[in-house]
């Protein structure tokens, strides 16, 4: 898989869609530990338990996509700002 998605981003330049990892991949000690220290999973239920009875089957996939939509924004602007964390 490496080889395909260098093949694709490095040799043929398709790298517009690449984005979103980026901005993960750019504050990845950010977005792991942004679960534990900022208790967003916590925040987001609070969102997701009201529509839960609607949701059905497919409750724990709207929370997980509320989440990982609520850590893309914060790392976004982590990264729009210019701000990285390292170890």
């Amino acid at each position: 898989m490496f080889l395909v998605f260098y093949g694709i981003i490095d040799l043929v330049g398709w790298h517009r869609w690449a984005f979103p990892f980026a901005v993960i991949g750019t504050n990845a000690l950010a977005a792991y530990l942004s679960s534990s220290v900022a208790r967003l999973g916590q925040i987001t239920d609070i969102f997701t338990r009201a529509g839960a009875p609607y949701s059905g089957d497919a409750d724990a996939l709207v929370h997980a996509m509320l989440l990982l939509a609520v850590e893309w924004a914060i790392l976004y602007r982590l990264y729009r700002r210019r701000i990285f964390l390292s170890a």
